[in-house]
Parts: structure tokens; sequence; C-alpha cells
């Protein structure tokens, strides 16, 4: 009897139940958000908790499909920085619509600052104000840069 070839063990590019949980914990965080423009906040008032669970889903996926990047020629730079061209443009667009935001509330010098700040991943951290004032969730992706770096 001749042996049969036996299947690969090839990692998955994707975990669709990682995916999955990933999506009802990003939808719980929206619930989260959204009855403020209803006065219904009692309705979803916990689900803010998910945002822990959808970054430990994150950190796995992020591991699977960094594992097999950082095995290629250029490693850990090569995945580096096709982390910051994804992330960044999101980054910036944050930015943008938020100093556009910003624009009617503040003068127009302290929003460049802020902007400019905002646009190279430098965190605010002298004054009372987030760490990222024009882009909030900015400082996760900043923390996955730092960590990935």
């Amino acid at each position: 009897m001749e042996n049969a070839a036996l299947p690969s063990r090839e990692k998955p590019d994707r975990l669709p139940l990682l995916d999955g949980l990933r999506t009802v914990a990003a939808l719980g965080v929206l619930l989260f958000h959204i009855p403020q423009f209803f006065d219904q906040r009692w309705l979803f008032d916990r689900t803010y908790l998910l945002v822990d669970l959808f970054f430990l889903l994150s950190g796995f996926v992020l591991a699977l499909s960094g594992e097999r990047k950082m095995a290629l020629p250029g490693g850990s730079e090569a995945f580096l920085q096709s982390r910051l061209k994804r992330i960044w443009p999101l980054m910036a667009l944050g930015a943008c619509l938020g100093a556009l935001v910003f624009a009617t509330q503040t003068n127009e010098d302290q929003i460049l600052w802020l902007l400019l700040l905002s646009l190279l991943a430098i965190p605010l951290v002298t004054t009372d104000l987030a760490v990222f004032p024009l882009n909030a969730p900015q400082w996760s992706l900043f923390w996955e840069l730092v960590a990935n770096f």
C-alpha cells in the first residue's frame, strides 16, 4: 500500500470565528454609543466592555497574519512598513476630520499644531486634553505601532 500524501498542515490566512467575534464586539461598542442620541443608554450600558474583547481577538488575528510576514525576507521591518502603510492613511483621515470639527471650536494655530502632532503620531501628553484630541481612537493605533516596532 502506497503512502498517501498527508494533507498540508498549513496555517489558515483567516480565522472566520475570530472575525465573527470581532464583528460582534465592534457592533456591541457601536450600540453602546448610539443610545446617547436617543436617551436610552441603559439598553447597552455594559457593551463598552466589548472593546477589551475586540482588542484581545485582534491580537490573535494580527499574530496570525504577522507570523508569515515576519518569516519572509525583510522580516519585522517589512511587517512594520506594511502595518504603517495600512494604518497611517486612516489615522490621517481621522485627524483631518477632527480638525474640521475643531475648526468651529478653537483658533486655527492650535488646530494646525494638533493636526501636525496627530499626522506624525506623536501623543499630546502635556495638557488635560486627550492624547490625540483630533482623533481619539488613534491612541490604540499608536500603541499598536509601538508594539510592532
